[in-house]
């Protein structure tokens, strides 16, 4: 581009604040001059491009996206349960030379973009996108994620969109079954390089900010529409708060609806048992990655002399939310094996869920199907693996141990003796 001589003279003898202007409208006319931007934008996001990014994410948001040494710009990056969503949607938009926008979680009004100058030094393109992939993880997280997504019909759902609890959870949808479950990838937190989470199922969340809209099933919003009204958005909506407490924020009782809104086909209740016992394993699973890593740190703070965690430590630690959780799905799910035997459920399926929640000791043979379906790791040498059984008998005993503190034994409720912290317990 050539600037006109007539416009070179008024930039010479322009004022400090003229001359600002100047560039400003210079560099939003004329990207090009204002520096390396972290990559260059050739397309705008519309319906077709969300599309795209739908399938893109069914196709290529695996379990192993950041362990893949074929994407070199994402090979072994750092990511936590709130930097996943953002980064697939870098990882798309960099890909297919589209803007990336979001707000700027730390200052008010303004955004953070893939045309910032910051990462101008860096001239190797991948260094550049890793060193903004870095930078965004240090602002976002769940919370932030509410400001850029919204709320979206429930029969609109499809990959891409995402489950927000916000200071919780989010998982990001990869794929809708015909009869209508989820498949879901999650990050957990400490930000380290690891796998994504799979599982086949409903994140264990029920809607309930009717009035802020903050959280349930959500979808990102285009960098032009991030400060637009929901009533603007493609396919905004409310009703899932509606059907949320219509349900009586009963995770079982939304999920059905939802299943039904989704859904090609109804479910049998052979794949509505399968779904419920991975649900209950893949939570299960989930809490050992957050015991382990409480325990490790525990362990770490024991060989500098410190024998207890400090509150901030605490809290970060400990799982009595996610332990509620547990115990609540684990709970409904007795009562739907209830209400499945009165429909006259499979019976296979059926005895499965009884070996998990009937109090009688189930048979050799079903003890070690139990085993089969579903065992994680305790790490107690006396104890090494638990089954759903074990895990529902420690919440059904209320042994299950939240506090961080605790040694592994009473963390998973297996100790013969009940806990009694000599640590500070920080509960609220």
């Amino acid at each position: 581009m050539i600037i006109e001589l007539p416009l070179l003279l008024r930039m010479i003898s322009a004022s400090p604040r003229q001359l600002l202007i100047i560039v400003v409208a210079l560099a939003w006319l004329f990207p090009g001059l204002a520096g390396a931007a972290v990559w260059k934008v050739e397309h705008k996001w519309d319906d077709s491009w969300d599309l795209k990014y739908s399938q893109w994410m069914a196709e290529n948001w695996k379990t192993d996206f950041f362990m893949n040494p074929d994407r070199p710009a994402f090979y072994k990056m750092k990511h936590d349960c709130g930097d996943a969503p953002y980064f697939s949607r870098i990882a798309f938009a960099s890909e297919h030379k589209l803007p990336f926008a979001i707000h700027d979680p730390l200052r008010k009004g303004k955004r953070l973009t893939q045309a910032t100058r910051k990462f101008d030094h860096i001239k190797d393109p991948v260094k550049r996108l890793r060193a903004f992939m870095d930078f965004i993880a240090g602002r976002v997280s769940t919370r932030s994620l509410a400001a850029d997504t919204y709320p979206v019909a429930l029969k609109s759902l499809r990959p891409g969109d995402i489950y927000l609890s916000p200071g919780n959870h989010v998982y990001q949808i990869v794929g809708i079954s015909d009869t209508g479950v989820p498949t879901v990838l999650s990050s957990t937190t400490p930000r380290k390089v690891r796998y994504l989470l799979y599982f086949r199922g409903f994140p264990m969340f029920v809607p309930s900010d009717a009035k802020g809209q903050t959280d349930g099933y959500r979808r990102f919003r285009r960098p032009q529409d991030l400060d637009k009204p929901f009533s603007k958005l493609p396919d905004y909506s409310s009703e899932q708060y509606k059907v949320a407490k219509a349900a009586g924020y009963r995770f079982q009782k939304f999920s059905n609806t939802l299943k039904i809104l989704l859904g090609k086909r109804p479910e049998s209740s052979k794949e509505a048992i399968r779904r419920m016992v991975n649900e209950m394993c893949n939570l299960v699973r989930e809490r050992k990655d957050y015991v382990d890593e409480g325990f490790g740190y525990l362990q770490k703070i024991r060989t500098k002399g410190r024998r207890c965690m400090n509150k901030e430590e605490y809290y970060h630690y400990s799982t009595v939310s996610r332990d509620m959780r547990l115990g609540a799905f684990f709970s409904q799910n007795r009562r739907e094996m209830n209400h499945l035997a009165m429909q006259g459920a499979d019976p296979e399926g059926m005895r499965i869920l009884r070996a998990i929640f009937q109090p009688e000791e189930p048979t050799p043979q079903m003890a070690q199907r139990l085993r089969r379906l579903c065992t994680v790791a305790s790490e107690v040498p006396d104890y090494p693996l638990l089954d759903l059984r074990d895990v529902w008998l420690a919440i059904w005993t209320g042994k299950l141990v939240s506090d961080p503190n605790a040694p592994l034994e009473h963390r998973w409720g297996i100790a013969g003796q009940e806990w009694e912290p000599s640590c500070p317990v920080y509960e609220d």
